[in-house]
């Protein structure tokens, strides 16, 4: 099945299909506005490496294959594991950290849902290695930052890092030195502290 990200147009496929057919190790299928559809495979002693998202939620979704999914507040502190096989979800709220290691003797295949858009429109690695070659350089789409606008725009004010380190429902202070916290702030809002 061969399905291109058309971005903000609608889209229907089956996903199960797609997903039991996808050999990639990550491609991105489906970029909307607000969340990013996303298939997956690992091959036999593959993993998703141990990582958290700030202000990212996930679910992930397995097709097929074998998985051990670790899950906590912190890197050392994945107090919840799981064994997991075809037909079984996964819930990532954001902020927690979270491995997925195929513990089978065939691909794994998963399905993930990010909200907000995470990583970049049409992103397509084969291999781990080339997803760990591509860190730093998934840029979100062009309509991510519009999406702020329209929310100001409708009376509501939401900061979205473009590096999705950090998500807030208030401004920060425009005043670097009154903040309360600011090592919690990622470069891009530092940066946003500076332009002000």
């Amino acid at each position: 099945m061969d399905i291109t990200d058309n971005g903000l147009k609608p889209n229907a496929f089956s996903i199960d299909t797609a997903t039991r057919g996808n050999a990639d190790y990550r491609r991105v299928i489906w970029t909307g506005e607000h969340l990013q559809v996303a298939l997956m495979s690992l091959e036999p002693g593959d993993v998703i490496g141990l990582e958290v998202h700030h202000g990212i939620d996930q679910y992930l979704r397995i097709g097929a294959g074998k998985a051990r999914v670790k899950m906590g507040p912190a890197k050392d502190d994945l107090s919840l594991q799981r064994d997991a096989e075809g037909g079984w979800s996964i819930q990532v709220p954001a902020g927690m950290w979270r491995e997925v290691e195929n513990i089978g003797e065939e691909p794994l295949r998963l399905y993930t849902v990010c909200a907000p858009v995470n990583p970049a429109q049409e992103t397509a690695q084969g291999t781990p290695e080339a997803e760990a070659e591509d860190q730093g350089s998934d840029e979100p789409t062009s309509w991510v930052a519009e999406v702020k606008d329209k929310s100001k725009d409708a009376g509501m004010t939401a900061f979205i890092d473009t590096s999705f380190n950090f998500r807030s429902d208030s401004p920060p202070s425009k005043d670097p030195d009154k903040c309360k916290d600011p090592d919690r702030y990622s470069p891009t809002l530092r940066r946003y502290h500076q332009v002000l």
